[in-house]
């Protein structure tokens, strides 16, 4: 069963971080011969644009990423409240980037995930 609302094609919905709150981002990394297997990964490291223009970094080693499935590529990045308070607002239409690096028998991969998170002031917008 599927739980988009609209009609096809499909599309998932893109995560809204709102600055300020407390958020874990779900993440599964895939190509197109199937998952990318994490499970002997030494280090994840996820990359997230501060307003500022210096960047918050949260690594497997520090706690900052959770290992959900090794052999499904799939991770979970947790952003305490402080942290999102921080992070640049996403400019529509564009959603925000993330990058991922990861280290597997000594060889670190860097991914860029394109527009895959929007970053928000507000879940409600106020009238003008």
């Amino acid at each position: 069963m599927s739980n988009c609302l609209s009609l096809d094609p499909c599309t998932p919905q893109v995560p809204t971080v709102v600055k300020g709150a407390d958020q874990t981002l779900d993440v599964q990394l895939k190509t197109q011969s199937g998952f990318v297997d994490l499970t002997s990964a030494s280090e994840i490291k996820a990359v997230l644009l501060n307003a500022d223009g210096s960047f918050l970094e949260k690594k497997l080693s520090t706690g900052g990423i959770v290992l959900v499935s090794g052999p499904s590529g799939h991770f979970q990045i947790q952003l305490a409240a402080s942290e999102t308070l921080l992070l640049a607002e996403s400019v529509a239409p564009a959603y925000s980037d993330i990058q991922v690096n990861f280290v597997i028998a000594m060889k670190t991969t860097i991914v860029n995930l394109i527009g895959v998170v929007s970053i928000v002031a507000s879940r409600y917008p106020t009238a003008p």
